[in-house]
């Protein structure tokens, strides 16, 4: 995943010489590989390379960074953004759980001049808590949820958007993954500061289809946990609190009929520092396909329930599972359920791989596996994807196989409805040199004592080894 904050020229600079120095082909897996979330379009570096590989991967949002920051008093900005817990977001706030006390890192921590955090949103997307997906870009998490349909010609978020927008438009067209709006309400609750709990002067409210509220309805849980983190630069381990592991006692991905009882368990939870843990199953409606209300039965408590309504078509809706502990501060990990709502459940019977390599696959090279699962009609087609060796090759969520060191692994897909696998050998080799050229000769002969640099060009230009030895030959004229 590459995070833009201050622009994504050097990205782009990165895709310009692998496009001019590579096969098309070879550009094309390289763009694939690449996962990108960046902060307000600061430059043209997206655009570029969303204009020239449109199917690339790349996210751009304007308003994240308002969802995460609060202006300070002075310049009271924004007030639209201003959702959530923002009592966990001030100067006050900051000096005791991140500037103060916490060594030579929390005290390079800045006092805002202007406005609290920014283009962290970006970062927080790759935090493992268990909910953010960089594959699933409308999941949602910290970092926010995206749209998963592109937006043609962004523009800019900054300030200097005319400026940067005269460069955008030199790239057009071009088509990004935007930021989506969330609807959640906020009930306020006594939140910790320092040590202590502090009564918590936040009002009650309700937020609409609001571009912020993807982020900072999540604000309380990612500040404590940068406060925790600042503790552990400090702190010893017996003296800090860390995260808990949240677990759902049964399969992330369920298939079941319209109108059924779909029993949960977070059993098998716990924490590290052996401290309590409080529970919460909450219907996410943005993430799923579902638009109606869910009840969530004994929603804080370890063990829950929910009646999936009854469609008309196969339709997912995710349910999140918070485990927060009673520590200081509280922390909170996530694990997520997607329910898959069926007219009838045809049950996976096996799964198979269509297209394992006959060929050896090239070092730094991809191939695509692809799935067959049994029957066609399955309700639940899900699969994971996993590699015996992630040394020598590795594989996304999709089957994409790159090949990164030389010997075999085994590549396995499993089936979520049934547990069904199939295997995949990959071998990667080498790819050997085919031949060398002095591609620069001089064209006259070299002066007596002085020098020329001679280049070579070795093919394949991804050959494994390029390393090269020079010899000379001294010629004898006759007299």
């Amino acid at each position: 995943m590459v995070l833009g904050w201050g622009g994504t020229n050097t990205l782009g600079a990165a895709v310009m010489k692998v496009k001019n120095t590579r096969t098309t082909a070879q550009a094309q897996a390289f763009v694939a590989k690449i996962r990108g979330y960046e902060i307000a379009l600061q430059d043209d570096g997206f655009a570029y390379i969303s204009h020239n590989y449109p199917s690339a991967k790349l996210i751009s949002s304007k308003s994240a960074w308002k969802g995460i920051s609060k202006t300070v008093p002075a310049f009271n900005a924004w007030s639209e953004s201003w959702g959530g817990n923002n009592y966990v977001l001030n100067q006050g706030w900051a000096d005791a759980n991140i500037k103060n006390n916490h060594g030579a890192l929390g005290s390079k921590y800045l006092n805002a001049a202007y406005l609290f955090e920014g283009d962290s949103p970006s970062f927080l997307y790759l935090i493992p808590n268990g909910m953010s997906s960089p594959e699933n870009l409308g999941f949602g998490g910290w970092g926010g949820r995206f749209n998963t349909t592109k937006t043609t010609n962004v523009t800019s978020g900054t300030n200097n958007g005319s400026l940067i927008d005269n460069a955008l438009n030199g790239q057009r067209d071009y088509a990004m993954y935007t930021e989506a709006k969330d609807s959640w309400t906020y009930t306020p609750a006594p939140y910790w500061s320092n040590g202590s709990t502090i009564a918590n002067p936040d009002a009650a409210a309700t937020y609409t289809n609001n571009e912020y509220a993807a982020i900072f309805r999540w604000r309380e849980a990612f500040q404590y946990d940068f406060a925790a983190r600042m503790d552990w630069c400090t702190q010893s381990y017996s003296n800090a609190n860390h995260p808990p592991v949240a677990n759902v006692d049964g399969s992330l991905y369920l298939t079941v009929a319209g109108g059924s009882t779909v029993n949960l368990s977070a059993n098998g939870s716990s924490d590290p520092d052996g401290n309590s843990l409080s529970y919460n199953w909450m219907y996410y409606r943005e993430a799923g396909a579902y638009n109606g209300n869910i009840t969530i039965t004994n929603a804080n408590s370890m063990n829950a329930s929910l009646v999936v309504p009854t469609v008309t078509a196969n339709t997912d809706i995710h349910i999140i599972l918070s485990v927060k502990d009673n520590g200081s501060p509280n922390l909170t990990r996530y694990q997520r359920v997607i329910i898959t709502i069926v007219n009838e459940v045809v049950p996976v019977t096996g799964v198979t791989i269509s297209n394992c390599p006959s060929a050896d696959v090239a070092l730094g090279a991809t191939t695509d596996l692809t799935e067959v699962v049994a029957p066609s009609n399955a309700s639940n087609k899900s699969v994971s994807w996993t590699s015996s060796n992630s040394s020598i090759a590795t594989v996304s969520s999709t089957g994409l196989v790159t090949g990164l060191a030389a010997g075999n692994a085994t590549i396995t897909v499993t089936t979520a409805d049934g547990g069904f696998t199939a295997s995949c050998n990959i071998a990667v080799v080498p790819v050997a040199v085919t031949g060398v050229s002095i591609t620069n000769s001089p064209g006259s002969p070299v002066a007596v004592g002085a020098s020329y640099d001679l280049d070579e060009t070795v093919t394949p230009a991804n050959a494994s080894n390029k390393s090269v030895t020079w010899a000379r030959t001294i010629l004898r004229l006759p007299p």
